[in-house]
């Protein structure tokens, strides 16, 4: 048998395909501009992450921080590494009734660590 060596068209399988100037849209060097940007855009009223922060503690704090958790995401970014406690989410539910039943009573939330939240925010704008 033999197994044929040529470039197998994907594009058949593919919705839709990205043009060259968004490829290397994402995949430029990400800047502590955007890192600031993306960190401050989170909501303070949003649920706080599994480890008790939101946007309004690494607003606040950003100058003692800031220089260390730039490092961080330009790290994800540039190895594509994360750190298991950086993409750690607690998913609860939450009642949307007075007296739940059902589970369709109830609306899941997802708190997911502030840094994960930045990270997907990045290149959104």
């Amino acid at each position: 048998m033999h197994i044929d060596e040529a470039p197998v068209d994907l594009s058949l399988f593919v919705a839709k395909v990205l043009n060259q100037g968004q490829q290397s849209y994402l995949m430029r060097e990400v800047t502590a501009e955007e890192i600031q940007y993306s960190l401050f855009s989170i909501a303070y009223g949003k649920a706080l992450e599994p480890y008790g922060f939101n946007g309004k503690f690494f607003n606040h704090a950003w100058r003692i921080i800031g220089e260390e958790v730039t490092k961080a995401i330009i790290s994800f970014f540039r190895d594509g590494k994360l750190l298991k406690e950086i993409n750690f989410t607690i998913i609860t539910l939450v009642p949307k009734v007075q007296n739940p039943f059902f589970l369709f009573d109830y609306r899941s939330i997802s708190c997911c660590n502030t840094l994960y939240k930045c990270i997907t925010k990045i290149g959104r704008a």
